[in-house]
């Protein structure tokens, strides 16, 4: 693993996930079966928040209320398969639920700049049924799909 505070991957990595509007989502059940689903998804710059939208009676909710860990994936794509990048996120959920908090805001706000749909909602205030998954990030990997192939070690960035 490389860990790294370099800024040019880090804006390398920040342009990329811009341009990726989705990320597959898992949980686990109260079971311990393991959940997936894609979602919307944002970040903050400094990517230690990734925030994402979804109905309050889901039972992805359900599942972060009972056990708050979280993976995101996203696959950026690229004309050229070799060019595909991945990015993995490990972090702690929390689900925020009053649409004035400031933290709210933030998220739908990044959130919007990605989904026309969620100004559209915020726009006619039908947030009622909706809430926010907060993701606290704890580590985030990030590579060339072709450094996969090649069996080279992610960038890694930890977040405390």
């Amino acid at each position: 693993m490389t860990t790294t505070t370099d800024n040019s991957k880090l804006a390398e990595i920040s342009l990329k996930l811009k341009g990726t509007p989705y990320c597959a989502m898992s949980t686990l059940s109260g079971t311990g079966d393991i959940n997936a689903r894609f979602m919307l998804f944002a970040n903050t710059a400094s990517f230690d928040w990734f925030y994402l939208m979804t109905g309050k009676s889901t039972a992805k909710v359900g599942d972060l209320r009972r056990r708050p860990e979280i993976a995101l994936a996203a696959m950026t794509l690229a004309a050229d398969i070799q060019d595909y990048r991945e990015t993995l996120i490990k972090g702690r959920a929390t689900i925020l639920e009053t649409f004035s908090d400031k933290a709210v805001q933030n998220a739908l706000e990044l959130l919007a700049e990605k989904m026309p749909m969620v100004q559209g909602l915020l726009d006619s205030g039908s947030l009622g049924d909706y809430v926010i998954i907060a993701v606290k990030t704890l580590e985030l990997k990030y590579r060339l799909y072709s450094e996969i192939l090649e069996q080279k070690p992610p960038t890694v960035i930890t977040f405390g």
